[in-house]
C-alpha cells in the first residue's frame, strides 16, 4: 500500500465527553498530514446535548453521526463502517494526538512490508492537559512482542495505533463481549493473523489521566475483564515460537505470574503458575533450578515485602536456616 496519499480516518467514540471531546477534535484536526476525515460517533451521550451541541459545532470540518448507547466497541464498529481511509487511527474523546502524529506513523509504515502496525509512545496528561509523565521508550523485542503484551502489561494505548483498514477486513470488527479490554484483544487477533506492531519511538499521544475514565471508574470490571481476558489470551501461547523452547517456557510463565499478582490479578496468576509447575518436569535438573528461582520470585512477590524480608522468606524455604 502507498501510504504517501493515504487517506487516515481518524474515529474518536464518545460518550457524556463535553468537557474534553473538542479538544481532541482540534487535534486531529491540526495534523501536519492533511489528507484525513474526523469522524465523531456519539455513543448515546445523556448528557443534555453538550457532547451533540459540540460534535455539530464543528459542521462539514468533522463526519458527526449519532447512535444509541452500546459501549466504546460497538462506537468504534459504527465508525469503521462509515469510514472511508486506507488506515484506521483511533482517538479517545479525552486524548489528544500531537500534530505530526499522523505524519509520523505513515512515514514509520513505508519503512516496512507485508502485514504491519504501527504502535508509538504517549505521554499522560492531568484533567487540565498538564503533562505529568513523560513517555520512556520501550525496550521492544520485536520477536516476543505477543508475550510482553500478555505477560509484562506494557502499556500499549490504542490511540497510538495506525491501523491498515484490511487489517479488519481480515479478523473482523471490536468484540463486544469485553468493555474495558477490547482494545488489546483485538491487537492479539491481529497479532494471530500475522500482522507485525512496529514500533516508532515517539510519543505521538497524550493519554488523559482522569477520575472519569472506564479504567478508573468501572475499576472492578476493569479488573474481572483482564482475568477473564489474559485466561483466554494463554490458549494462543503455543503458537508463539518464542516460548516453544521449554527451558525457557516455565521461567516465562513463572514472570508472567509474577506480573499478574502485581496487578491484582489473582485469578490468571493461579492458572499461570500451574502451568509453569507443569512444565517442570520437561527440564533438565540445572534448568528446573533456574525456572524454580523465577517460581520463587512470583510466590512471595509483594509490594509490601522489604527487600531484607523477602530474602529471609526465599532463604527459608530453601532450607538455609
Amino acid at each position: 500500500m502507498n501510504s504517501i496519499m493515504s487517506l487516515v480516518s481518524i474515529i474518536i467514540p464518545v460518550y457524556n465527553g463535553s468537557d474534553y471531546l473538542g479538544e481532541a477534535i482540534d487535534s486531529a484536526l491540526v495534523q501536519t498530514y492533511k489528507n484525513v476525515e474526523v469522524i465523531v460517533v456519539n455513543d448515546g451521550s445523556d448528557d443534555d446535548g453538550r457532547s451533540a451541541a459540540i460534535g455539530r459545532s464543528y459542521g462539514n470540518k468533522i463526519r458527526y453521526f449519532e447512535k444509541e448507547n452500546d459501549g466504546v466497541s460497538s462506537a468504534l464498529n459504527y465508525g469503521l463502517k462509515l469510514m472511508q481511509g486506507d488506515f484506521f487511527s483511533w482517538l479517545s474523546h479525552d486524548d489528544l494526538y500531537y500534530p505530526e502524529k499522523i505524519e509520523k506513523q505513515l512515514s514509520h509504515y513505508q519503512k516496512f512490508s507485508g502485514k504491519t502496525i504501527i504502535f508509538s509512545d504517549s505521554d499522560l496528561i492531568n484533567a487540565n492537559g498538564r503533562i505529568i509523565s513523560k513517555a520512556k521508550p520501550l525496550m521492544i523485542n520485536q520477536e516476543k512482542i505477543y508475550y510482553d503484551l500478555i505477560a509484562n502489561n506494557i502499556f500499549l494505548s490504542g490511540c497510538t495505533l495506525l491501523i491498515p483498514v484490511t487489517a479488519f477486513s481480515e479478523v473482523g470488527v471490536f468484540t463486544s463481549t469485553y468493555r474495558t479490554v477490547q482494545d488489546y484483544e483485538m491487537w492479539l487477533r491481529m497479532i494471530n493473523a500475522g500482522y507485525r506492531l512496529q514500533y516508532l519511538p515517539v510519543s505521538t499521544v497524550k493519554t488523559r489521566i482522569h477520575p472519569q475514565q472506564d479504567s478508573k471508574a468501572k475499576r472492578a470490571l476493569f479488573i474481572g475483564e483482564k482475568n477473564d481476558f489474559y485466561n483466554d489470551a494463554l490458549v494462543w501461547f503455543d503458537r508463539n515460537l518464542w516460548l516453544n523452547n521449554r527451558d525457557n517456557k516455565a521461567a516465562a510463565l513463572f514472570l508472567m505470574a509474577k506480573n499478574y499478582k502485581r496487578n491484582r490479578l489473582f485469578k490468571v496468576y493461579r492458572k499461570v503458575i500451574q502451568m509453569g509447575l507443569a512444565e517442570l518436569k520437561y527440564l533438565t535438573y540445572l534448568q528446573r533450578g533456574k525456572a524454580l528461582v523465577a517460581y520463587l520470585d512470583a510466590f512471595f512477590w509483594s509490594r509490601f515485602l522489604s527487600p531484607g524480608s523477602y530474602i529471609n522468606k526465599c532463604k527459608l524455604l530453601l532450607g538455609r536456616y
